[in-house]
């Protein structure tokens, strides 16, 4: 599967994801775009992410023609996760369709969009990362930051290279393994009380089969959908 291969830096933009969009007919396979500022972020449903100037990081990239959806998917969550080990952030697991956890609190979101144009199906993968803005007093919504989990400060574009070197060395013929263990991870800590099983596209729907034999439907994040299914070993 392709890799991030340039980076672009840009002091603000509105949202990273818009900014890679307005670019399709000429961007580059394996663009990212990382904004220090960014005045519009955005996530599911167009909720509004908040991030704090060169105290948080945003970004975005681009891949043409990707030859799996879910994959792609699967192998942004597993950098990312892997980043945050790297960095001392212990633990973090991923609360489907598109939120990282670490414990019970949110520390990091991603946004996949999809375009098509003459030039093939083009995937845009948004990541919006709390890496040292103080997170915990919030009544916003119950949150945390890498300052906050690891007792330090972080530099975002050190965190940002090491997504990138994440990504782009990851084995896809473990990444889905991988990624299973990471909802594992947040299934035992009671948020969903089934684990996951197989990703694949079920009709527009994302399913959880819980434990119990009954099944909850969640809506589709972009193209992106899921089958989870009670963990039978």
């Amino acid at each position: 599967m392709p890799g991030i291969v340039s980076v672009e830096v840009v002091e603000s933009v509105d949202s990273t994801n818009e900014a890679l969009k307005r670019q399709l007919a000429t961007l580059a396979d394996g663009q990212l775009l990382y904004a220090k500022s960014q005045t519009a972020g955005r996530g599911r449903y167009d909720r509004t992410w908040f991030s704090k100037p060169h105290r948080d990081l945003v970004f975005s990239f681009h891949l043409l023609d990707a030859a799996s959806l879910p994959k792609t998917f699967q192998r942004s969550v597993c950098a990312l996760i892997d980043t945050l080990a790297f960095e001392d952030v212990k633990d973090a697991s991923v609360k489907l369709p598109n939120d990282i956890y670490v414990g019970r609190r949110k520390i990091a979101g991603l946004l996949i969009e999809t375009r098509q144009s003459h030039r093939g199906r083009h995937i845009i993968v948004g990541v919006g990362v709390n890496v040292n803005t103080p997170r915990r007093g919030e009544k916003r919504f119950i949150a945390t930051s890498m300052k906050e989990e690891s007792s330090r400060s972080h530099h975002p574009s050190a965190v940002l290279s090491r997504f990138i070197e994440c990504f782009n060395t990851i084995d896809d013929t473990t990444v889905s393994e991988t990624f299973a263990t990471y909802v594992r991870r947040l299934a035992q800590g009671a948020f969903i009380a089934g684990v996951y099983y197989e990703l694949k596209n079920i009709d527009k729907k994302m399913v959880c089969e819980l434990n119990s034999g009954t099944e909850k439907v969640f809506k589709p994040c972009s193209e992106l959908d899921f089958e989870l299914k009670t963990d039978k070993t």
